[in-house]
């Protein structure tokens, strides 16, 4: 890396208030990290075909300020480079993208811009051991993938903690400081911001729309087709490695949940039908909740 290219990285690293300004954490001390992380990553030699993590974010927009921090985010990853992949609504879209990205100061060594998130698109991603889905202007911690390559390598989900900045970027409005799964919470409401990287086999058998889902309802459905699956194991680290774009500003909290829910009713429906602990009812329009789980009674014995 040259002088100039380590100017825009520090540039951009400075610019990203994760630790250095919502946990008070020196700026100097994340810099030391960096740099630590990288060398024992030895440098910058990893390529695609060992990459230990992708990123794959969703365009929701046309590419802005937020969506430069959430690609800059992932290429200023301390493990060598994190694949970043970007996913376009058409072709046109991509094409506007592809020219932006060709503009920018500071971006992945490895980037692509795809249209759509197919099952074969999804396949390629298998080089990577985890994939971590992002929205438009999430951004991910500098030590993201480090943490999630120091994790035991048979964890099939690894999560972790997020910050949740105010629209001005001021203040926090809440932080998630301990991820472990809770399965109970996981079934019962159907719009948790879970942040999550998973191996890449599942992201390639997933069934449903993964890009759509991703901005309607966090890829709760995915998180509930997981649970079903046997030999998927979980894995938490506790410190906040994204912080999450306030993409709330322009929802109508009250109905957050519920309008999310009613895009996927009929799976929802389906994944419940199948559960051998629970099923799905159905609540009244004037519930915040637009479903409630009610266990199943075992067989009568005679």
């Amino acid at each position: 890396m040259n002088y100039l290219e380590a100017e825009v990285e520090l540039a951009a690293l400075r610019a990203m208030p994760l630790d250095s300004a919502y946990r008070g954490v020196p700026f100097d001390r994340l810099v030391k990290r960096l740099k630590e992380e990288r060398s024992l990553a030895g440098g910058a030699s990893e390529t695609r075909a060992n990459t230990t993590m992708a990123a794959v974010a969703v365009i929701e927009r046309a590419p802005d300020e937020a969506l430069r921090e959430t690609v800059e985010s992932v290429a200023l990853q301390s493990l060598g480079s994190t694949r970043c992949v970007l996913v376009a609504a058409d072709a046109e879209q991509a094409d506007a993208t592809r020219r932006w990205l060709a503009n920018l100061k500071f971006a992945p060594s490895d980037v692509e811009v795809w249209v759509g998130l197919d099952a074969a698109q999804r396949a390629s991603l298998a080089g990577q051991r985890m994939v971590t889905f992002l929205r438009h202007g999430d951004r991910l911690h500098p030590s993201a993938a480090a943490a999630v390559a120091k994790c035991r390598s048979g964890a099939s989900v690894i999560s972790w903690g997020e910050l949740q900045p105010s629209a001005d970027g001021s203040q926090l409005l809440w932080a998630q400081r301990n991820p472990t799964l809770d399965v109970h919470a996981l079934q019962h409401w159907p719009y948790l911001r879970n942040a999550f990287a998973v191996e890449s086999k599942w992201v390639a058998q997933y069934p449903g729309e993964y890009a759509r889902e991703l901005v309607r309802n966090h890829l709760h459905l995915f998180q509930l087709w997981l649970l079903q699956k046997k030999n998927v194991s979980r894995e938490s680290i506790q410190e906040p490695l994204l912080i999450r774009a306030n993409t709330r500003s322009g929802e109508d909290l009250a109905n957050v949940a519920r309008s999310a829910f009613e895009d996927y009713a009929d799976a929802y429906v389906e994944i419940f039908r199948q559960s051998k602990a629970y099923e799905l009812k159905l609540l009244p329009k004037e519930s915040p909740a637009p479903y409630c789980l009610v266990p199943k009674l075992a067989p009568a014995v005679v």
